[in-house]
């Protein structure tokens, strides 16, 4: 078995690839835009890396019949893989990686609005978080 059979997909998932793609065709665009530090890209890059192999390889078949795999692919799904993409903070790169019309139709339309500004209040509130 080559190294390269290990990243082939155990169970096909559109949803996974399209996800996937999203995230790295926004990220790519706005670091051109924004370019981040090469801390926090390198954190982006294996954090989402690590989450790919947890969820839609080879790992995920032995998963489900080995219980230390199991904790393996818990520990790359739930702790390690959001930890670095958190630490990258993308939300800035994502967002610029948006098309400039998207994103001011957006500001115009939902952010700007009292409901849009009041749920955001309660969600990032330290005490609710």
């Amino acid at each position: 078995m080559t190294l390269l059979r290990w990243l082939v997909p155990w169970e096909f998932s559109p949803t996974v690839i399209v996800c996937f793609a999203v995230a790295v065709v926004l990220y790519v665009r706005g670091s051109h835009l924004r370019p981040p530090g090469f801390s926090r890209q390198l954190s982006f890059w294996v954090g989402l890396a690590l989450i790919y192999v947890g969820l839609h390889t080879y790992l995920d078949y032995y998963a489900e019949r080995e219980f230390f795999m199991h904790r393996i692919q818990h520990l790359l799904l739930h702790h390690i893989g959001p930890f670095l993409v958190a630490l990258a903070v993308p939300g800035t790169t994502l967002r610029a990686g948006f098309p400039l019309r998207w994103r001011a139709l957006w500001q115009r339309s939902v952010g700007s609005s009292r409901a849009w500004k009041l749920v955001m209040d309660t969600v990032f509130n330290p005490w609710v978080a």
